[in-house]
């Protein structure tokens, strides 16, 4: 109940975000991208390069962690928020030591001024994150729509005609220029109702509280497993697995979760479901996409 309880919170929080805004937060745009600011204050969608973790922070009562200046980057990607931790899985925790030559993520860059800031030389402390935002991607990192004929099907285009724009949550462009959002005018016509918002993700324990290769990078990270999954691999329960695989393929693309059965899933109308590892991939992959124009039932998602 509590997870799914995190759950409504961020839907709750994306939907206050999006009456400020009139769009959604965005999946921001790579882990190693740093945070975005503007004449010194944070960016919003759809030109903030840090992820909904960070985006969402002032509608979830941490607006003044949201707002810290330049050079305090690091305090925020080290603050544990309750809120994005499944009391199943782990307490909140801050993971020490974790090398910041993984990226200037701890970074700052101002697109008014032109300046940029680089954060600490040494270990970097970090506060991680249980929940994703929901997506399909072809298998394998091909361009074609998921083989899965219960799917999507050959003849889809997604959304800017890219991948990473098919849930509710969509990816920033690669530069702080391009304009890609969602949002209720028209960006979710399959309907909120039947379209993933957030939910669980894949761990290994004995990666909970370590490094792990869905779990390297805070809760602020752009667009990357860390914050993000697939709809189109089959979901499991944690479970220990071989300690590296593409970042594109199962596990670590995967929803999951410490629960058994099935892990929590909150639509874009705020309700939470529950999944069943067992989902016929296909229509967990029509449950992450906005716009596929396709039916599937509810139950056969629990």
């Amino acid at each position: 109940m509590r997870c799914s309880n995190n759950l409504s919170q961020m839907a709750m929080a994306a939907h206050n975000y999006h009456n400020d805004y009139n769009l959604f937060p965005s999946a921001g745009v790579s882990w190693v991208n740093p945070r975005t600011l503007t004449n010194g204050l944070p960016a919003q969608a759809p030109f903030q390069a840090w992820g909904f973790g960070y985006q969402l922070l002032p509608y979830l009562e941490q607006d003044q962690l949201f707002r810290l200046p330049a050079g305090q980057e690091a305090a925020i990607i080290q603050a544990t928020i309750p809120t994005y931790y499944c009391p199943s899985r782990r307490r909140p925790f801050v993971r020490a030591g974790i090398n910041p030559g993984w990226g200037n993520h701890a970074g700052w860059q101002d697109t008014a001024t032109g300046q940029t800031g680089n954060g600490p030389t040494s270990g970097l402390n970090i506060a991680a994150m249980d929940y994703v935002f929901a997506m399909a991607e072809p298998r394998g990192g091909q361009t074609i729509a998921p083989t899965d004929p219960t799917a999507l099907g050959s003849a889809y285009i997604p959304p800017y005609n890219d991948w990473t724009a098919t849930g509710i949550i969509v990816r920033s462009g690669f530069g702080f220029n391009t304009n890609r959002w969602c949002s209720l005018d028209g960006g979710v016509p399959d309907g909120t109702t039947n379209t993933i918002m957030f939910a669980e993700k894949f761990m290994r324990p004995n990666e909970y509280n370590g490094w792990g290769q869905g779990d390297q990078s805070s809760f602020t990270c752009g667009f990357d497993r860390i914050t993000r999954r697939n709809g189109n691999f089959q979901p499991m329960q944690d479970h220990n697995i071989a300690s590296w695989v593409a970042w594109n393929s199962p596990p670590d693309g995967a929803f999951g979760s410490a629960h058994p059965g099935s892990f929590n899933a909150v639509m874009g109308d705020r309700s939470v479901r529950r999944i069943r590892y067992s989902v016929n991939v296909g229509v967990l992959t029509r449950a992450c996409v906005r716009d596929d124009g396709l039916q599937f039932s509810l139950q056969n998602l629990e």
